[in-house]
């Protein structure tokens, strides 16, 4: 746990400190500026009139189509990040799963668990319940417990509100054995001599207490303190208790765990109500998501978000004038990375000019590389080092380096792709840093080379075609699944302008003073896709080749999202 707390060490608050003069290039004039008091106003503007994706033909599949011609949107960020996490927690949970090497899994800890309390004693409810965990994930069990085991087990996996594959678990038939187990496990176990006679079991046998205590830690590492009592935090207690221990901690989503920590038992139970009642607490108070030495991996995202919800309260906020409309898409974004559609509902018209740029020799625009976020890039950065720390702590450096997959760069191993995916987030911090004018001061080292390089080339992720259907709850009033649609990628505008002209001295090429009379400034427009998503309910999920193939037949979204349901 030392590198941990070292983490927590390093993460305060960055405070601002004076920046030196910047000097770049524009059109081949040197332009030396005086970035100190620079203040910036950032505003979002739609392209033509607006995305409404009820109304509107499909947006681009590729982000290729709506390229940002250099600049680099959250939006953008966020959807490499949620690719990324996805493919990285199901490699975890599989791994979790069927275990590696040295490291056994659940599906060991729970056969083993069930073939010894069938020999032992007589079988209570909880002691069934985990017997048919096991029997979910294919354990043989001695008669008569097969045939109560796959009883249960059967009307388990009938009950859509438990058994249908939500999340990543809908990911592969490892996954979806693996989710169903977990629904089951973190249901509170019944029978006082069942609770007790796991306990006894876990005691005795070092190997499969070292098995769960494992699991644990991941959980812990991933999720944070469990929010209801487990058989884990009993284990070593001199009485159990009668009832109300699950054997695995319930598994909450991240807007769930938010609206936990700030709205506590007054949440809204509407998915999109609750994330509407945390945004007015984060803008309404003075709290904060920072994690501590009992967070969790989600707790560190959740705090990567807050600057959207309160872009005010960052320390970047010295230097920028938010317009209603960016603080409108930020709390888009803000949404969306816990799942929730994003309207897209964009209707303020492009920026016209006037005839400024024409009439002066030189026209000065800021020059802004990536959305000026930084702290939530920090944040984010910061969040994927916890993670890697955590996950090494974990499993071993062996096993995470024994754990890769093929790119277009070769085998890379998962502790290589966390690594990168933490110096992307730190870079872009950097480089937002730089382009503000602004140096932080943070114990955290960073270099905006890795980002340069990424935002310049092609990411494999962000290359592919983005439509899928995510499948996120089971409404049993419908009977259907509650899914997250992305359709593809929109073009907005982002524009920064200088409130005030900075002042500046210009040389021209042959290193000549020019006069201010001859130079002018103006925003700085940069095209910023953003994905496009909806939330649909449908009866059977879709793979990804299935939804691309039916939105290539399709002419609209509504065609789409009729044929889908």
């Amino acid at each position: 746990m030392s590198m941990l707390r070292e983490l927590f060490r390093k993460m305060a608050r960055p405070a601002p400190a004076k920046a030196a003069p910047r000097e770049r290039s524009v059109h081949g004039h040197r332009v030396v500026e005086e970035t100190a008091e620079q203040i910036f106003t950032v505003t979002l503007r739609a392209s033509g009139t607006g995305y409404a994706p009820e109304a509107q033909s499909l947006p681009a599949p590729v982000l290729e189509q709506v390229a940002p011609d250099g600049f680099v949107t959250a939006a953008v960020l966020a959807e490499k990040a949620r690719r990324f996490d996805h493919r990285l927690l199901a490699s975890v949970e599989t791994l979790a799963q069927n275990g590696v090497g040295a490291w056994k899994g659940k599906t060991h800890l729970l056969r083993t668990l069930a073939r010894t309390i069938a020999g032992t004693v007589k079988p209570d409810e909880a002691s069934l319940t985990v017997m048919t965990a096991a029997r979910i994930g294919g354990a043989g069990l001695p008669e008569p417990f097969a045939t109560v085991a796959q009883t249960r087990a059967q009307a388990f996996l009938a009950d859509p509100t438990r058994a249908v594959a939500l999340g990543l678990f809908a990911g592969s038939q490892d996954l979806e054995i693996a989710g169903r187990q977990e629904r089951l496990l973190c249901e509170p176990l019944q029978g006082k001599d069942g609770i007790a006679r796991i306990a006894e079991i876990l005691r005795a046998d070092a190997a499969l207490r070292k098995i769960y205590d494992d699991l644990m830690l991941l959980r812990s590492r991933l999720d944070g303190r469990p929010e209801q009592p487990t058989l884990h935090q009993a284990l070593d207690a001199p009485v159990l208790p009668a009832s109300g221990l699950s054997f695995l901690p319930n598994r909450r989503s991240l807007d769930d765990r938010i609206a936990q920590r700030l709205l506590g038992a007054s949440a809204p139970t509407e998915s999109r109500a609750r994330v509407d009642a945390c945004v007015r607490r984060l803008r309404e108070s003075e709290i904060s998501l920072a994690p501590d030495a009992e967070s969790g991996w989600h707790d560190w995202i959740a705090w990567s978000l807050e600057p959207l919800a309160r872009p005010e309260a960052s320390p970047e906020a010295v230097r920028l004038r938010f317009s209603d409309s960016y603080r409108a898409a930020l709390l888009e974004l803000f949404r969306g990375t816990l799942g929730h559609a994003a309207s897209m509902r964009i209707g303020a018209p492009p920026m016209e000019h006037g005839s400024d740029r024409e009439q002066r020799a030189l026209v000065i625009t800021p020059s802004f590389r990536v959305e000026p976020l930084p702290t939530h890039y920090l944040r984010r950065g910061l969040a994927y080092r916890f993670l890697a720390q955590s996950l090494l702590e974990v499993f071993g450096a062996d096993t995470l380096a024994g754990l890769t997959r093929a790119t277009r760069l070769g085998v890379k191993s998962l502790n290589d792709e966390l690594l990168e995916m933490e110096t992307l987030f730190l870079g872009a911090f950097h480089v937002a840093c730089e382009d503000l004018g602004l140096r932080l001061d943070s114990a955290i080292e960073t270099d905006p080379a890795p980002f340069l390089r990424w935002s310049g080339g092609s990411d494999p992720d962000l290359a592919r075609d983005a439509r899928e259907l995510w499948p996120i709850a089971y409404d049993p009033a419908r009977r259907q699944v509650r899914t997250l649609l992305t359709l593809g990628w929109t073009e907005r505008r982002i524009e920064v302008a200088y409130l005030t002209n900075p002042p500046c001295s210009v040389f021209d090429p042959e290193e000549r003073l020019v006069h201010e009379r001859r130079i002018g400034f103006a925003p700085q427009i940069s095209r910023a896709p953003a994905p496009v998503t909806l939330e649909v309910f449908v009866s059977a999920g879709m793979s990804r080749s299935e939804i691309r193939a039916l939105g290539d037949r399709c002419g609209s979204v509504e065609e789409l999202v009729h044929r889908l349901r």
